[in-house]
């Protein structure tokens, strides 16, 4: 089962259930979803999880102050986001300087390992130009290790009644994190 109150969910469309949707998913999923919230019913299903980390951001913040290193931090999260949702990807979560991140979940999509995949290559290609502005105050280049894993998964909501956190469980998901840890 789920903790999200579907039967809420089905009934007529909210603006505020919209946001929450928007929040989570891209439009194009959100709309489904709003149509058919059974969607987010816990199962199990082929997905491509992505891991992507910067690499010894740790000590590249020790050098920048506090409002340096969160206004970096959130330029790279939202180019990292926007390559996963330009591919209609789900962000499942961001954690320190990372993000996971997955496809053909909640809805099928054929092509999900390609998508993961054009996903990582456009965050790499993304980086140099954070590298550019950020130059004159880094010590180092900023660096991004990625790891992409398609396997079987547990996909559901695992959140609560107030808050939807809808993600992938398995061993695939261990094996994205440990690939993109060894790259």
């Amino acid at each position: 089962g789920t903790r999200f109150d579907f039967s809420a969910a089905q009934q007529s469309p909210s603006p505020e259930r919209r946001r929450l949707l928007d929040r989570i998913f891209p439009p194009a999923i959100a709309t489904q979803l709003e149509k058919d919230p059974q969607a987010l019913v816990g199962r199990e299903r082929e997905v491509t999880v992505l891991f992507a980390d910067l690499r010894n951001f740790s000590s590249t913040c020790a050098v920048l102050d506090t409002r340096d290193s969160y206004e970096l931090l959130n330029e790279v999260m939202d180019l990292l986001t926007a390559a996963v949702m330009e591919r209609d990807g789900v962000v499942i979560d961001y954690y320190g300087d990372g993000l996971a991140a997955m496809w053909n979940a909640p809805l099928d999509q054929p092509n999900h390992a390609e998508l993961a995949c054009r996903t990582g290559l456009q965050m790499l290609a993304t980086l140099p130009s954070v590298n550019t502005t950020w130059m004159a105050r880094l010590p180092r280049e900023l660096r991004l290790g990625i790891g992409v894993h398609t396997g079987m998964a547990q996909v559901g909501n695992v959140g609560s009644r107030q808050r939807i956190k809808y993600g992938p469980r398995g061993p695939t998901v261990n094996l994205a994190s440990r690939v993109e840890a060894a790259t």
